[in-house]
């Protein structure tokens, strides 16, 4: 997804000790200035650790829709 300067990409990431995947959110700056940079939410301190999934495809859908609604109460200019 798409939004004004920044791409949003939902990923997962195997947590090995619970054997499910954990949801993480990368947005990147696609323009300049900064181009490329980019801020990475995952881990124990965002909301995806207490989401876990068996599938990894399930796992970024939800990092990318939550990213999306978090987004969208930051910003204008979404494009989908």
């Amino acid at each position: 997804m798409k939004l004004r300067g920044y791409k949003i990409i939902g990923k997962a990431r195997f947590d090995i000790a619970r054997l499910k995947w954990e949801p993480s959110l990368e947005i990147r700056k696609i323009e300049e200035p900064n181009k490329g940079q980019t801020q990475i939410f995952t881990g124990s301190q965002t909301a995806f650790a207490r989401n876990l999934f068996p599938m990894e495809d399930t796992a970024a859908k939800f990092a990318l829709e939550t990213g999306k609604r978090m987004v969208l109460g930051l910003v204008n200019g979404l494009e989908i």
